[in-house]
């Protein structure tokens, strides 16, 4: 179709079409399709360390808030158990919290996804399957156990008579 016009301008009809076979080029979209299958790795990862960080630190604070009637309870006689229980179940509640808006959200919102992502890339977008909701699963629990211990281990070492005292001036 091309030779005909390219030979009125003078110009080789094979410099000026070139056709690729798809095969050729197959290796090098799988590469990419890995890059980009780290690069969301990357970023999953990372906004989950994120999250525990965040909720590590409001957990610390809490428990520095709430130092003094811990203090007094263990200074009553409660043991640590008590304590580390009842920061524990205060962490899982948020996070289990966090979860079921997270998963409510992603189960009204997932024929949304899955229209899109098959009219816009072809593909079929499974949000929520089960090897995702196994690693959540193992990510949360460590969350919880790491935003749990690092506030309490820091209330436990605190002396609970020392706690209790008024600071002075």
């Amino acid at each position: 179709m091309v030779q005909e016009d390219a030979l009125k301008l003078g110009l080789d009809p094979g410099e000026l079409v070139s056709v690729g076979r798809v095969d050729q080029d197959a290796e090098a979209v799988r590469a990419a399709a890995e890059g980009m299958s780290i690069t969301y790795d990357v970023i999953r990862w990372s906004v989950l360390a994120l999250a525990v960080a965040a909720l590590t630190l409001v957990q610390t604070v809490t428990v520095n808030q709430r130092a003094w009637f811990f203090g007094l309870s263990r200074a009553l006689g409660a043991p640590s158990r008590i304590i580390v229980a009842y920061v524990a179940a205060e962490t899982a509640g948020i996070v289990v919290g966090a979860m079921a808006v997270a998963s409510g959200l992603l189960t009204a919102l997932s024929p949304s996804i899955t229209d899109f992502a098959r009219a816009a890339f072809g593909v079929q977008a499974d949000v929520m399957h089960a090897q995702t909701m196994l690693t959540l699963a193992l990510a949360v629990t460590v969350a919880v156990v790491f935003a749990t211990s690092i506030p309490v281990i820091a209330v436990l070492r605190r002396d609970p008579l020392e706690v209790l005292e008024a600071p002075r001036g």
